[in-house]
This record gives C-alpha cells, structure tokens and sequence, in this order.
C-alpha cells in the first residue's frame, strides 16, 4: 500500500453507477410532475378569469334594463324621438332562445338604433331593445295584445273591458364584455 491513499476493496472498482441512474429517473419524473402542477394552476387561473368576465357581463345587463325603463316610465314612446329608436309596436322576431334577432349583429344594430347602445365604465357595450307584446301597431286590446293583469287598490283584478288596457313590453338587454363574454337578460313590465 502506498501511504496517503485510501482503498475500499475490489467493491470500489466494480461500481457501474446503478444509483445515479436511479436518482435522475426520479428527478424527471419529479421535474413531469412539477410541470404538470404548473400547468394545473394555470388553466384554474383562465377559467376564473372567464368566469369573473362572464359575471361583470351579466351584472351589466342592469344597465341596459334600468335605460329602458327609464325610458318606459311616463313617457309617450310615439312622441320621443330617442324613445322610438329603442322601442318596437309589435313583438319582434326571436331566436329559439326568445331573444329578439335584431340584437344579433351589433354592427346594425348601433347603426339602427344609436340611442339604444351604452358603453359602461369598464369598456363593455350594452344594446337594449323594448318591444311591445302586440301582433299589430293598433291600439292595444285582448285581440292583439298580451295584457298586463292589475290589481285594483281594493284588491279586485282590474276589469279591463272598463278599466284601462294596459299592454306588456319586453325588454331585452345584451352586453358585450372584455375577453369576448356575452349576456343577455330580459324581463317583462307593464
């Protein structure tokens, strides 16, 4: 033996380096799962940024329903110009999901009713429409009009040969959003 070196044996010299083969298989199988996980959080991230675009879209649709009716409220749609812009004697045609295909391309619609369109403070672009529930553009009756049933202050339901005849509108309200989100929402009024 030689002085100042150290040996372990023949074991030493037959080392083929089987743990650091082992140990790099662990590694990329680590490093895949790492990369994975990644990728997890990732997709999670869009998905609740879609979803929190979506729900500022349907949130917005208030715009457009609380325009139309401000419009509504007392006021003689024939007479004002900006209300007739947004608003339809007779019941407009519709998609199979009961919104009006007017609505459908925006493009002309803004150019068709340019009243009828506000953008928000966060840039979404909301379109409202109000159609009145009458086949023709007479005078509202139970023949060509889907009537609204009141209340009389006694309780009794309005009689509406007597009484005044009062026809329903519905309004429909779409917003275009950030990240190409759309909602639509509707509701009926009297």
């Amino acid at each position: 033996m030689r002085p100042g070196r150290i040996t372990a044996g023949k074991a030493a010299t037959h080392q083929q380096g089987a743990v650091l083969v082992v140990a790099m298989i662990v590694l990329v199988a680590l490093g895949l799962a790492a990369l994975s996980l990644l990728r997890s959080v990732d997709v999670l991230g869009l998905v609740s940024g879609n979803l929190s675009y979506q729900r500022s879209a349907m949130n917005s649709t208030d715009v457009g329903l609380n325009a139309a009716m401000t419009k509504l409220e007392g006021v003689a749609l024939r007479a004002d110009p900006l209300a007739a812009n947004c608003y339809s004697e007779i019941v407009l045609p519709t998609d199979t999901r009961g919104i009006p295909t007017v609505l459908d391309n925006t493009t002309t619609f803004e150019a068709a009713y340019p009243g009828c369109v506000i953008t928000t403070a966060t840039d979404e672009k909301v379109y409202f429409i109000i159609d009145r529930q009458c086949t023709a553009s007479a005078i509202p009756d139970s023949k060509n009009c889907s009537l609204a049933q009141t209340k009389s202050q006694g309780g009794d339901t309005l009689d509406l040969q007597k009484g005044r005849v009062i026809p329903t509108y519905r309004i429909t309200a779409r917003v275009d959003g950030t990240k190409k989100s759309s909602s639509y929402s509707q509701t009926i009024t009297y």
